[in-house]
């Protein structure tokens, strides 16, 4: 899933732009979460905790008290490691913005469409970097999926759903347990003898159901109870 912060003091303008990047992402198929922000201060201790939980940042530059390079500053200092695009209305601070290593400084009254390239480049370089596939036995050919794209997997009869977060599902010959032996150490657990969850998608569990940010439930096993519970507690408050 890709995850972006919109970061402007303008509400008007913020709310006309994530409604504009929700538009582009959708038409490029891409899983995603926008969240905002209005002010420098805001963000920064938003992620002080959680530096990287963003991918990408588009921020303005003139804001309040704690302008936007200022605001980048902190949480390069804070070991952010995602993409910054710099989105404002004056030129006059490129040179100073170079410190905090952004994508692309791009001028508002260049308009929107600058913005949607960088945005698609910014994109681009996730997906090299993250690279976390998974590829599944198909006819006739092999499938590449990105681990982030599915929210579980299923044993059904003799064969194998990989149940996607846009809604769409893969089947496949592949076992259960050999796609747990591709997946396990990369975010994936066991909960029964018929299912696999992603735990970035998970919501919340009980002895014998797991709740998932969609609102689909899936089985606990009894002989995977301990195992899921100890990993779901680390992952959590680790």
């Amino acid at each position: 899933m890709l995850k972006i912060c919109l970061c402007d003091d303008d509400l008007q303008l913020l709310g006309k732009l994530t409604n504009k990047i929700e538009k582009w992402l959708n038409m490029n198929e891409c899983i995603f979460r926008i969240q905002t922000f209005n002010s420098g201060e805001q963000l920064v201790f938003h992620m002080e905790d959680d530096p990287n939980q963003f991918d990408i940042i588009i921020l303005d530059i003139i804001m309040g008290k704690l302008d936007g390079i200022e605001a980048a500053k902190k949480l390069r200092q804070c070991d952010y490691q995602g993409i910054i695009l710099f989105f404002t209305s004056n030129k006059d601070y490129a040179l100073d913005s170079f410190c905090a290593e952004p994508l692309n400084y791009i001028l508002k009254e260049e308009g929107e469409n600058q913005l949607e390239k960088s945005l698609l480049k910014a994109i681009k370089r996730i997906e090299k970097e993250k690279g976390d596939k998974l590829i599944i036995e198909g006819k006739p050919f092999k499938k590449m999926i990105n681990l982030d794209d599915i929210l579980y997997i299923e044993s059904v009869s003799k064969k194998t759903v990989l149940h996607k977060v846009n809604g769409e599902k893969e089947v496949t010959n592949c076992s259960l347990k050999t796609l747990y032996e591709k997946v396990e150490d990369k975010g994936f657990i066991r909960c029964h003898k018929s299912y696999i969850v992603n735990m970035q998608y998970f919501q919340e569990f009980n002895r014998s159901t797991c709740k998932l940010q969609n609102g689909e439930k899936v089985s606990i096993g009894r002989q995977y109870l301990k195992e899921f519970r100890s990993r779901i507690l680390n992952e959590t408050f680790s």
